[in-house]
């Protein structure tokens, strides 16, 4: 399970941010997957962050794009999905400047603590600074 802080700055996760830093270029998912895994202080595996690129690639605004527009991004096989290339969007780029927000506009659907969270909006975010959870108001 990827890392569940949502950040207060730009809607995404820890490890959804390390994987989108980890993308900051024209680079194979193999290789993002696996800079993110060898920079990250939280314990993942490789397949929850195969499917996080995977719904990158599809989500209404995506945070990345494949750079051979020929390719098709659907189930098959992990050695195909893990070899293509794919690059940062400028949606992804807004994000890791904290110019924009992953929740509001791509919402989420996930479960934190036995809590499930959808839409586009939660009630709190993690602050960094101060190591803790903050109310955002209701």
């Amino acid at each position: 399970m990827l890392a569940q802080k949502v950040s207060g700055t730009n809607g995404l996760s820890r490890t959804e941010e390390a994987l989108l830093r980890s993308a900051r270029q024209l680079d194979s998912i193999l290789r993002i997957v696996g800079r993110t895994i060898g920079n990250n202080d939280d314990t993942i595996g490789d397949i929850p962050l195969y499917e996080k690129v995977r719904e990158f690639l599809i989500a209404k605004i995506p945070t990345l794009k494949l750079s051979d527009e020929t390719h098709v991004v659907e189930r098959g096989s992990l050695e195909d999905f893990s070899l293509l290339t794919v690059r940062p969007t400028s949606f992804a780029l807004e994000l890791l400047a904290s110019k924009a927000d992953y929740l509001a506009v791509d919402g989420t659907d996930r479960w934190v603590g036995g809590v499930r969270l959808q839409g586009h909006s939660v009630s709190w975010r993690f602050d960094p600074v101060v190591g803790r959870l903050m109310s955002v108001g209701s």
